[in-house]
C-alpha cells in the first residue's frame, strides 16, 4: 500500500493496528480489495464511490479525456462473496488476501463507450489538457451542477504529466495470497442502465 493521501493512509494505519493485534495473539484475517465496481447482475454501485462520481461527472460534462487507462475492477458481489467464504475458513486465520480481477482488466474507454452506447450517443474524446481546462471552466461557470462535475476532479490525481493514467489498484505488500477469477463479468451495460436511471429520476 502506498502511504500517500488520507484515504490510503487510513487503510495503512488500520492494517498496521490489526497486525499489532495479531502479534499479541488475536486471530485476524486481512482482506485488501482492489477497485470495487458495480454489482455484476443489477449494476448498482455506491453513489458516493469515486467510480460512480467519475462517470456521473463525465455524463454531465459530455466528453471524456483521451487517455490510455486500464482498470482492475472487481464486482462488489464477487468481492463480498470471497470475503464471506474465506472469513469462515480456519485456514484463513492470520492470512492476507489481495482481492482483485487482474486477469480481466477493463479499459476506461470501454466503460465510457458502453455508457454512451446506452445513451445512444457517440462517445466524445478530447486531448487531456484541453479537456481538463474545459472541466475547470465549466465547474467555475455552472455551479448548479458542481456536485456532478466535481467528480471529474478525481482525474487530477489519477493522470500523470504525460497524460497516462496512474489509476491502479495492484497492491505491492507481501506476503499475501491472490484471489483472482478469470471469468468475472463486469457487464458495463447493466452499470450504464442503472447509472442513467438514477440520474434521470433524480437530477437530469
Amino acid at each position: 500500500l502506498q502511504k500517500t493521501g488520507g484515504y490510503t493512509q487510513s487503510k495503512w494505519v488500520a492494517e498496521a493496528l490489526v497486525t499489532q493485534a495479531k502479534d499479541r495473539g488475536l486471530p485476524i484475517t486481512i482482506f485488501r480489495p482492489g477497485m470495487i465496481s458495480w454489482c455484476s447482475t443489477s449494476g448498482k454501485c455506491n453513489e458516493q464511490d469515486w467510480l460512480y462520481r467519475l462517470f456521473t461527472g463525465l455524463i454531465h460534462h459530455g466528453s471524456a479525456p483521451d487517455v490510455d487507462s486500464m482498470m482492475d475492477l472487481s464486482p462488489v458481489d464477487y468481492v463480498s462473496k470471497v470475503i464471506i467464504e474465506l472469513g469462515q475458513q480456519k485456514t484463513s486465520i492470520n492470512e492476507i488476501y489481495n482481492i482483485h480481477n487482474s486477469n480481466k482488466m477493463i479499459s476506461f474507454k470501454t466503460i465510457w463507450n458502453g455508457i454512451c452506447d446506452v445513451m445512444r450517443e457517440a462517445p466524445q474524446y478530447v486531448e487531456f489538457d484541453e479537456w481538463w481546462e474545459g472541466v475547470l471552466a465549466k465547474i467555475e461557470q455552472d455551479r448548479t451542477n458542481n456536485k456532478f462535475l466535481n467528480g471529474l476532479l478525481l482525474f487530477q490525481n489519477g493522470i500523470s504529466e504525460d497524460g497516462k493514467s496512474r489509476i491502479s489498484s495492484k497492491s505491492t505488500m507481501v506476503p499475501f495470497k491472490e484471489c483472482t477469477n478469470t471469468f468475472l463479468d463486469l457487464n458495463v451495460t447493466v452499470f450504464a442502465n442503472e447509472l442513467l436511471e438514477n440520474l434521470s429520476s433524480t437530477d437530469l
